[in-house]
């Protein structure tokens, strides 16, 4: 919160001919009292999807978009939110891309290539409940006691005490053949996290809401299988033929995504998804396409 004033008293004394902001419900909120020319805003996922839609919010919100020159949205479906929050914005200054994934082909596994002893899955996101991570082990364990099939679930991530705390209680009250299919890798840097992605075969990720989430587009680029839940943004990126979206969030129904992708691996078209990300979300490209609004 400190910083977040010195910040805005900064900008105010200097009045920027150009002011870039970053996440509309927190130092989006400085936009309506900035002296500055233009304003270019940058929403993240995490960011809108958080804030319901009602009188409160479009009267705080829509004096900030209508502020901007330029928006930036992770994804259709958050653009679509913004439109609703004001009837005044034109949809044209809504530029939908997010950042995207730091081209290093080294990284990247033979699209289709699958692990030779068993399928390997893989999640990487926060441990909250917020992305479903007790559902996805459950959903492995009923998956692996019901097809008796040769596969190992990777945990990547972090939280708080207490998330981590259920995480382990939820992992050892599962039956000792299943928990020794489950490794628990915690949180790594993101240098070890993009280089040992390519040693799996399917990524999943079934959060409650969600922008565009980097770890989705990583593991596209690396070559993985995504395995995740019918989100709007999801369905943006994915079809049948390069992903598996689960419409019904069931422990019984993800069981079932994972016995496909462990079934019909070799017959997805995942070079379709790494074509995605090196002409949508180039880092490079996108960083190049912000810097532009500058001018």
């Amino acid at each position: 919160m400190i910083l977040y004033w010195a910040v805005f008293f900064f900008s105010r004394s200097l009045r920027p001919a150009v002011t870039s902001v970053h996440y509309l419900s927190s130092y989006g909120l400085s936009v309506r009292l900035l002296k500055s020319d233009k304003v270019l805003l940058s929403c993240w996922g995490s960011d809108v999807n958080a804030i319901r839609i009602n009188l409160l919010s479009r009267a705080i919100y829509a004096p900030i978009l209508e502020r901007a020159a330029w928006i930036n949205a992770p994804s259709a479906s958050i653009k679509e939110k913004l439109l609703k929050m004001s009837g005044r914005i034109s949809s044209n200054i809504i530029d939908v891309f997010q950042y995207g994934v730091k081209l290093q082909p080294a990284l990247c596994k033979e699209a289709g290539k699958k692990s030779p002893d068993c399928t390997k899955f893989v999640s990487n996101r926060h441990w909250s409940p917020h992305y479903n991570i007790d559902l996805i082990i459950q959903s492995f364990a009923f998956f692996v006691r019901d097809r008796n099939v040769s596969s190992q679930l990777y945990i990547y991530g972090k939280g708080s005490e207490s998330d981590v705390a259920r995480i382990n209680s939820l992992i050892s009250s599962l039956d000792p053949q299943i928990r020794s299919k489950i490794v628990l890798r915690g949180f790594v840097d993101h240098y070890t996290l993009l280089n040992e992605m390519k040693d799996f075969d399917v990524f999943i990720s079934i959060p409650k809401t969600d922008g565009l989430p980097l770890s989705l587009l990583e593991a596209m680029y690396i070559g993985l299988l995504p395995v995740v839940n019918a989100l709007p943004v999801y369905e943006e990126w994915l079809s049948d033929s390069c992903g598996i979206i689960v419409k019904e969030l069931t422990i019984e129904n993800l069981a079932l995504a994972l016995a496909r992708a462990h079934n019909s691996y070799l017959e997805m078209n995942l070079s379709t998804n790494r074509e995605k990300v090196i002409s949508r979300a180039n880092f490079d490209q996108n960083t190049a396409r912000f810097l532009e609004n500058f001018a």
